[in-house]
């Protein structure tokens, strides 16, 4: 009888250890899994940053060249204007080209305006963090036609460009940041937000007491609180983030953004 109970005892403890290392195996392959989509979308970052660098130069160029010629051929419609012998087949071949650089210009203003709009709309959306780091440049948006008209191409899609890559940035990196919070009672608590990229962040404050998370939404970011479990995770998080704890996997609340 103590042999069958010695034998049954082994046999709970051999499926014990089975079942343990199953579920180790399990969430070893979750880790490896994530490691292998999380060095996808690292390596697509860092392509279409670069494929962005090149298309920013790329179209800086083409504002530059295209203000040029066309600066360079109204001076020389003015220059045979003024000369006696000036033909008309001269002038009017480089007010055919002058008019290819109009509307080359043209198109380019409705890009930059398109972008613009997009820009505008998009700011309210944008982390509390990322818009004040963009305030000088979003100060140079035209948010009227009449300032649009005072401003040089050139200088508009600067900005545009220096905008886009500050988002782009943020959004390919982890940022932790110190804020203030007011909780649901009305009173002001100083918290770490670690935000990953546009998507979604997490707070808490250094006993974990008020914590929560929040997710862009409308015209701003929604905010819920949370705690407990929960609370305690985030806060973890934070802390290996600030290499204050050693990594570990720790679930965290997501919300589906369509």
């Amino acid at each position: 009888m103590r042999t069958n109970r010695r034998i049954l005892q082994v046999g709970i403890l051999t499926c014990s250890l089975l079942t343990c290392s199953s579920i180790y195996a399990s969430e070893l392959e979750d880790a490896r899994a994530a490691f292998i989509e999380w060095s996808k979308v690292k390596s697509q970052l860092s392509k279409e940053k670069a494929d962005w660098v090149d298309e920013e130069a790329l179209l800086e160029d083409m504002i530059l060249t295209s203000e040029a010629e066309l600066g360079s051929l109204e001076e020389s419609i003015e220059e045979l204007e003024n000369g006696s012998s000036a033909s008309d087949k001269q002038k009017g071949v480089l007010l055919e080209e002058i008019n290819e650089a109009k509307k080359t210009s043209s198109h380019l203003q409705d890009g930059v305006s398109e972008y613009e709009k997009y820009l505008i709309d998009l700011l309210p959306k944008l982390p509390e963090p990322l818009k004040r780091d963009l305030q000088q440049l979003t100060q140079r948006l035209p948010y009227d036609a009449k300032k649009a008209e005072r401003l040089a191409l050139s200088q508009r899609f600067q900005t545009v460009v220096g905008i886009l890559a500050q988002i782009e940035k943020f959004h390919s990196q982890i940022s932790l940041v110190s804020e203030i919070k007011e909780t649901e009672s009305g009173k002001a608590k100083e918290v770490k937000t670690i935000y990953f990229g546009l998507s979604h962040a997490y707070f808490a404050d250094a006993g974990a007491e008020y914590a929560g998370f929040g997710y862009p939404q409308g015209d701003g970011w929604k905010w819920t609180s949370v705690s407990g479990e929960i609370a305690e995770n985030i806060a973890k998080a934070i802390a290996v983030n600030q290499n204050d704890e050693p990594p570990v996997f720790v679930s965290l609340p997501i919300k589906i953004l369509d």
